[in-house]
């Protein structure tokens, strides 16, 4: 429960208003949960169960092959550590080449009417992602607005992304054939300009210049930007200047999100180790669960590369999620385990954690790997990919549990007996 929790808490580290509001509200429906667990559920089992006997274990199709699976972490760890480290790398890769999705549109359902109709206009005209430069000025007069009208015709010339452009030249321009030479003649036709649209263009000193792009992905929006900044620069423009619209704010956006994404992962990793660490007193004990939660997180990321499916709003929690709850299945394995190994040997404990530990956490695991998989059926993109990802992440923490966690474990004993031996020979 408390690693769960450490894995929402987590969420709030970047400070985002919704992540925090989720992570606060998960951890307080798993405390209560978990208080219900241990007062709650006993209740009802002794009043369900007065007369149930002991249950002896058998051996059934599941035992089964929870067995088959023990025997063969028994007999091939180090290819299955082997396995897990390669894993771990490609997965490390994965997790830089995997966007963000910064088209809104995607955020819906493809088949919605509206959207559908839109997408058809669209691909009539031109898509409209516009870009604003702001430009300081020292005053609004017929020169420095000649100026901002020579740079944004640069501009729209240079680049072509750039397919029409708008000023409070091009305004006047249209409304009166020219831009009044004049200071007095420039200044009565500001004042005939409707107001709406002076406000539009002008505010205080600065100027602004409206670009009319094409650009939709966001290594085409960085590109635009980039291209900007040096036109401006090459063009000679030396007042200060700065570059915003929506564009501008989905690419800030990315970087934000991204950050975050590895802000949370981060924070969640150490407050679980630090937990562990006081609650077991041991490195072995703390690091184990880690090593085979970092496989579900790998893949999870592998996959999205594989895939195609870009990062989004919702799915940045995923690896939150998936180290706070997925990294209970191996606490579970880890555990029981060293309550084995006090009475077995290192095959046999290994053996009778996974057949008997093994059937709770299987259960376990496939429950909440259901309940993530149903939100692969929504129509909305975004919940989908989520659920898919979900189910693959909980589906690698449970094979992580009862196959690297063993398979570590054998290789901790096989090192601990060959150093008791070097210290008794020294």
């Amino acid at each position: 429960m408390a690693t769960t929790v450490i894995g929402f808490i987590s969420m709030g580290a970047p400070r985002i208003p919704s992540l925090v509001w989720f992570g606060t509200l998960m951890s307080l429906g798993l405390i209560s949960a978990f208080f219900l667990s241990l007062v709650f559920l006993p209740a009802v089992l002794r009043i369900a169960d007065k007369d149930a006997e002991r249950a002896s274990y058998s051996h059934g199709i599941l035992e089964k092959v929870l067995t088959s699976i023990a025997k063969l972490t028994i007999t091939n760890s180090k290819k299955i550590l082997a396995l897990t480290a390669v894993l771990i790398i490609l997965g490390a890769y994965a997790t830089t080449q995997v966007q963000l999705e910064t088209n809104r549109r995607k955020y819906a359902p493809q088949d919605l009417p509206a959207l559908v109709k839109f997408e058809e206009l669209e691909r009539s005209v031109s898509p409209q992602y516009v870009y604003a430069i702001i430009l300081s000025v020292d005053r609004i007069d017929a020169d420095n607005v000649a100026k901002v009208e020579e740079l944004a015709k640069y501009i729209s010339q240079r680049e072509k992304e750039v397919y029409s452009y708008e000023t409070v030249g091009k305004a006047l321009k249209d409304f009166f054939g020219a831009i009044p030479p004049g200071e007095r003649e420039f200044t009565l036709a500001l004042s005939n300009m409707p107001e709406s649209l002076y406000n539009r263009f002008v505010s205080g000193n600065h100027i602004v210049i409206l670009l009319y792009t094409n650009t939709q992905t966001e290594k085409e929006v960085n590109h635009a930007m980039r291209n900007f900044e040096g036109d401006i620069r090459f063009f000679g423009w030396d007042g200060d200047y700065y570059i915003t619209g929506f564009p501008v704010i989905l690419a800030h956006l990315s970087e934000v999100l991204f950050s975050s994404l590895n802000l949370m992962t981060g924070v969640a990793y150490l407050l679980i180790v630090v937990f562990l660490l006081f609650t077991y007193r041991s490195i072995v004990r703390a690091v184990i669960p880690l090593i085979s939660i970092s496989v579900a997180v790998a893949a999870m990321n592998l996959c999205m590369m594989v895939m195609g499916i870009k990062q989004t709003t919702i799915s940045i929690a995923l690896n939150s999620i998936v180290l706070g709850m997925g990294i209970d299945y191996s606490i579970h394995i880890t555990e029981r385990y060293f309550e084995e190994r006090g009475k077995l040997g290192v095959g046999e404990s290994v053996k009778r954690t996974i057949e008997r530990t093994g059937k709770a956490v299987l259960t376990s695991a496939l429950t909440t790997a259901g309940g993530f998989g149903a939100l692969s059926f929504s129509s909305f993109p975004v919940l989908s990919n989520f659920g898919i990802l979900a189910f693959i992440a909980v589906i690698f923490s449970l094979v992580s549990a009862v196959s690297i966690v063993p398979a570590f474990l054998i290789l901790y004993e096989s090192r601990k007996s060959y150093f008791s031996e070097i210290r008794n020979i020294i």
